[in-house]
């Protein structure tokens, strides 16, 4: 029987597990929902509509002479009413657990990992946001939080590609039994970076089963 994967986002300010919380959280919809990390705005906000290009422009991080992260987390969540927006708060450097979840509902076969591409052909991973195309250079950065806090200024692991990747148990494996992980996600642009970028990375969580 086939292992199946639901994302949640912690949309609440309360850092607690979807177990003890469950009305904190928000299933993903893989198909349409998206993840924006945004400085934010009027249009950009907890509550706002799909935001255009235009307005995503408006809502950039200004880039600075030493790294910056960019501030907010927001989930476009296309279930909802005007496809709103909601930000996603413990996301980024706090010392905070439970702000995405992987709930796997049954055992897996291998341990799943957490990667980042270009695109859902999952061919490359040169977009400026991944490090140009190189993995260890990525402004995406994880850490896994199942186990305990990141810490105040957690570092994470910059993801790129099928070569920089997040463990979702530790290294210890497959799971054996349904499990929920757990991460913590931030952008951090480095200090002057030439390129100005709006850019659509594809977050992928790869697993096998029996």
């Amino acid at each position: 029987m086939a292992t199946n994967l639901i994302v949640h986002a912690n949309i609440s300010a309360v850092d607690s597990d979807r177990v003890a919380q469950p009305g904190n959280y928000i299933a993903l919809d893989l198909a349409n929902d998206k993840l924006i990390f945004s400085a934010g705005s009027v249009a950009v906000a907890d509550g706002a509509d799909t935001p255009n290009s235009t307005e995503l422009d408006e809502a950039a991080t200004i880039i600075q002479a030493t790294d910056t992260e960019i501030a907010n987390l927001f989930l476009l969540d296309f279930s909802d009413t005007g496809v709103e927006l909601k930000d996603v708060d413990l996301a980024g450097s706090t010392d905070t657990r439970y702000v995405i979840c992987f709930e796997f509902d049954g055992a897996t076969a291998s341990e799943p990992t957490l990667e980042a591409f270009d695109d859902n052909t999952h061919s490359s991973a040169i977009a400026n946001v991944l490090g140009s195309g190189t993995p260890a250079d990525s402004m995406v950065k994880a850490v896994l939080t199942t186990a305990g806090s990141p810490g105040a200024s957690w570092a994470g692991t910059p993801i790129a590609g099928a070569t920089n990747i997040l463990q979702l148990n530790g290294g210890g494996g497959a799971f054996g039994v349904a499990s929920d992980a757990y991460i913590n996600l931030k952008v951090v642009v480095p200090a002057s970076y030439a390129t100005p970028f709006q850019e659509t990375p594809v977050l992928t969580v790869r697993f096998t089963f029996s």
